[in-house]
């Protein structure tokens, strides 16, 4: 895998919020009102937690909620990593781009695997060796959310 620069071009385009599952589609419409439809403008408006409880108040969104959706939306920026599987990453414990660089790919396939199973869905066709590419991006990308 080559630089930063490199993975620019590897980078998805952000996602519609309305495309990340098990969020309240009242939340959705709210954030939309705000002109908050795609995951860059969440990250534009929430990075830090001061701009999360800010826009939590603003909006009548319950800050974990906020949260919830800012890690999703950290985890869609993976190579790889759609709205879909990023709940599954998010519902196995790996909740943020951090958590995600500091697995292997086998621990990461049997976390996702299993809540996939635990939801009714198939666990896929996901392999090692893709689980390893999705990693190799993912450690080129920037930390942009601030958690702490």
């Amino acid at each position: 895998m080559g630089s930063r620069r490199e993975v620019g071009s590897y980078i998805p385009k952000p996602v519609n919020l309305k495309e990340l599952p098990d969020i309240e589609a009242e939340t959705i419409e709210r954030l939309a009102r705000a002109g908050i439809k795609t995951t860059k403008h969440l990250f534009d408006r929430a990075k830090t937690k001061r701009q999360r409880a800010e826009l939590s108040e603003e909006l009548g969104i319950p800050p974990e909620v906020v949260l919830e959706l800012v890690k999703l939306s950290d985890l869609a920026r993976i190579v790889g990593v759609g709205p879909v599987f990023a709940r599954i990453l998010y519902e196995a414990g790996t909740d943020r781009l951090e958590a995600f660089v500091t697995q292997s790919p086998d621990e990461l396939l049997a976390k996702t695997r299993e809540v996939m199973v635990s939801r009714g869905d198939r666990p896929g066709h996901i392999r090692e060796e893709d689980m390893e590419y999705c990693l190799e991006t993912a450690r080129l990308l920037p930390q942009v959310v601030e958690y702490e």
